[in-house]
């Protein structure tokens, strides 16, 4: 038996008669599958964020919310960074909106997400009352932190 370089190959399981009948690996136009994994490497490094881009972004009050922008909604990372925003800037109000909905997705049984960050934001928040309410604030701690 001669062995070609191509013996390896059972053509008639591939359903073709020569060589020349084997789709090309080149040839993308036929192959749904390649165009389709060509398609999601493309979308994945689009969406995957630099993430020292985003620190120094999110560094600078003045690009904070370019940065936010960068983050995929409904995430922790998301929540974290709208909610530590809102704090830093003094928004009480729209910090409790979103420590409320991130509250609420960490209890979706269908796809929850972490909410550890939203204790140690918590304690921020209460380390900042502190200054303008030191007997609530400690109590609030007291009762927390069981000491």
């Amino acid at each position: 038996m001669v062995r070609t370089p191509y013996a390896c190959l059972n053509l008639k399981e591939k359903g073709a008669n020569r060589l020349s009948d084997l789709p090309r690996p080149g040839n993308l136009g036929n192959n749904r599958t390649m165009k389709n994994l060509l398609l999601l490497l493309l979308t994945a490094a689009t969406l995957s964020a630099n993430p020292d881009k985003f620190r120094e972004l999110f560094a600078d009050p003045e690009t904070r919310e370019e940065a936010i922008a960068m983050l995929t909604p409904g995430t922790e990372e998301h929540y974290f960074h709208t909610a530590l925003n809102h704090q830093l800037n003094g928004r009480d109000k729209e910090y409790e909106a979103i420590a409320k909905a991130w509250r609420i997705a960490a209890n979706d049984s269908k796809q929850p997400i972490g909410d550890s960050r939203l204790d140690t934001l918590e304690d921020r928040r209460l380390l900042k009352r502190f200054d303008r309410d030191p007997k609530g604030a400690r109590k609030e701690l007291i009762n927390k932190w069981g000491f």
